[in-house]
């Protein structure tokens, strides 16, 4: 069996008259444009969602030195900490969640909630400022945001 056999999908029908006539229908074929798109759209959400979490983990890697550099007696290390994990916490709660999410509202629907969320957490986290110019109130901010 070829790999141009595996693609096809072959069925003998008989018309009633004594003829047999052979069908070949390809699988990607029988998709509408619907089920395409819907396929399409389901990686480019799973897609966005990731780019945003990389994005979102490589840009605190830069700025932490801006951070230290900007608020040299604010910015400590616990305080550096609780910044940078708190995107690993908000991923690990997310990965427990996204299941009964998906469960209850679809497993589509569920991929763009989520992605929804990651890039809503990555406009706030971009906008963050403290009340007042607090520099304590702009990393409890960002921790929130992450």
């Amino acid at each position: 069996m070829s790999v141009s056999d595996l693609d096809q999908k072959v069925d003998v029908v008989d018309q009633g008259s004594g003829k047999e006539e052979i069908q070949h229908a390809n699988e990607a074929e029988a998709l509408s444009p619907k089920e395409r798109m819907s396929g399409l759209f389901s990686i480019l959400a799973a897609g966005f969602g990731l780019i945003s979490d990389g994005y979102q983990n490589n840009l605190m890697t830069m700025a932490n030195v801006v951070f230290k550099t900007l608020y040299p007696t604010q910015y400590t290390s616990s305080v550096s900490t609780r910044v940078s994990n708190s995107l690993l916490v908000g991923a690990i709660i997310g990965q427990i969640f996204v299941g009964f999410l998906c469960d209850r509202i679809g497993r589509k629907a569920g991929l763009v909630f989520t992605t929804a969320l990651i890039v809503l957490g990555a406009t706030l986290a971009t906008a963050a400022h403290g009340a007042g110019g607090s520099a304590a109130g702009l990393f409890w901010f960002l921790t929130f945001a992450r």
